[in-house]
This record gives structure tokens, C-alpha cells and sequence, in this order.
């Protein structure tokens, strides 16, 4: 009862050791020790593909960057991060997206070590330094189900309404949305795209509906938008046309 007791450690400084213990295990050669990151152009890089839309898989030259490889949840983010900012970002962009809460110093160290921890994972290469930018290596064949998403949406806008073109840009667009975008990062740039592709998907589900019901396929246009009712099942002009999906098919019955 009258011996010394520890003084407890703040909420702040365990909060902060546990975000910064993993990115401080070990300090490699700052990638900013040369004026740029050389691309070797004769390199035969690898073909890289990244499922982002449920759950999250790299793939370099097909096979699967595990968890052990990537070593941190930020080494991931970083990755993910530049693929959605293809032009690059300067390091001071980088620390304040990726580590808001952590001093200069510290987050410096972070990127520094978070860089390295990526170009293991993925390969050396992967990340380069060009006018004071990291970016994903330029020359890299890759593919993305994001941009491909994005890409199909906005081509099947461009169609006519009610054409066969349009309808099967919908269905391929519908089949790269296999959940919501990085749902395993919480992060407000990772949320920003989410907001955006979540209701591209919930149009296409409506707009691919109202093609198969006037084509008078009730059944598959009554399974879209009950895919679209299960993301968000406030929807009531969904609601409302799959009553009258419902009627219909049994007056047909």
C-alpha cells in the first residue's frame, strides 16, 4: 500500500505508440538520399493488378501479395493511395493524408520506411521519385477494377438510353462491384471515393433494372434492384418499382 507506484502513460502517448511502433521497427535509406528514383527502361516489369472493391487483392504477375509481405496497414495505403493519384504527390502531401497526427519527424520516418516496405512487397521499382513526386512507376502494365469500373459507368452514360450497348457496359460495370471501395481503411481520402462509386453502382442497378423490365424480363430485372435494395434499403423508388415487378409477374403466372 505505501510502495511507489508508476505513473499511468497518457491516453495520447499510448495512442501514439501504438500508431508509430510498426512504421519505427526499422530505418531504411531515406529514398530522398538521391535527387530522383531512376527508371531502368529495359526492365521487364511485372504486369500488376488491383482489386480494390471488397476485398482488397494486389497481384503481380498473378500472384497474391500477402499480408506477411506488406508488413503494415500504411505500406498498403500508401500503395492504394497513389494508385488513386496517379500524377504523384509531393512528401509533404503524403505526410499529411497519411500521418496527421504524427510530428515531422516521426512521420517522415514513417513514409521513408513505408516506401521501402512497398517497393519489397511489390517490387523495387514500383514507387519512383520524379520532380519531387512519389508516384507509381509510369511504364508498369497494370490494371485497376476502380478506373475499370469508373470507365464502364461513364461509357454506358454516353450510350443511348434503352440500347443493347448501353445494358452490357451496366452488366460488366455491376460485375466489378463486389463491395464497397477499401472497406478496411478508414481514411477520409479513402471515404471521398467510396461516396463517389457507391452511388455510380446503385445507378447502374437501377438504370440495368429499368432496361430488363421493359424488355418484360421481370425476374432479372427484379433481382437488380434487389442487389441495389440491399446496399441501401431506404431506396423507395426502388421499393416502389419492385411492388410493381412483383405484380406484374404474378399476373403473368
Amino acid at each position: 500500500a505505501g510502495g511507489s507506484r508508476r505513473a499511468p502513460r497518457s491516453a495520447l502517448g499510448g495512442r501514439l505508440f501504438g500508431r508509430v511502433k510498426d512504421e519505427l521497427a526499422e530505418k531504411p535509406p531515406s529514398p530522398e538520399t538521391t535527387a530522383e528514383t531512376p527508371i531502368r527502361p529495359a526492365t521487364p516489369y511485372p504486369k500488376v493488378e488491383v482489386y480494390s472493391l471488397g476485398k482488397l487483392e494486389v497481384l503481380v504477375d498473378g500472384r497474391k501479395v500477402s499480408d506477411a509481405e506488406w508488413q503494415s496497414q500504411k505500406s498498403k495505403e500508401l500503395f492504394l493511395y497513389l494508385l488513386c493519384h496517379r500524377s504523384g504527390k509531393r512528401r509533404e502531401e503524403l505526410l499529411e493524408v497519411l500521418w496527421p497526427d504524427l510530428s515531422a519527424g516521426l512521420s517522415r520516418n514513417a513514409l521513408y520506411n513505408n516506401v521501402h516496405r512497398t517497393r519489397k512487397a511489390v517490387f523495387h521499382d514500383c514507387i519512383v521519385l520524379e520532380d519531387g513526386q512519389y508516384k507509381l512507376n509510369p511504364r508498369v502494365e497494370g490494371w485497376f477494377d476502380l478506373e475499370e469500373f469508373q470507365r464502364l459507368a461513364r461509357e454506358a452514360d454516353e450510350q443511348p438510353g434503352g440500347s443493347e450497348k448501353r445494358a452490357s457496359l451496366l452488366g460488366q460495370a455491376i460485375k466489378l462491384y463486389r463491395g464497397s471501395f477499401l472497406p478496411e481503411f478508414y481514411a477520409e481520402w479513402a471515404n471521398a471515393i467510396r461516396l463517389e462509386a457507391e452511388p455510380q453502382y446503385l445507378r447502374s442497378l437501377a438504370r440495368l433494372a429499368g432496361f430488363h423490365a421493359a424488355k418484360g424480363n421481370y425476374q432479372e430485372s427484379t433481382r437488380l434492384l434487389q442487389d441495389l435494395l440491399n446496399v441501401d434499403n431506404m431506396d423507395e423508388a426502388a421499393q416502389e418499382e419492385m411492388v410493381k415487378l412483383l405484380i406484374r409477374s404474378d399476373n403473368l403466372s
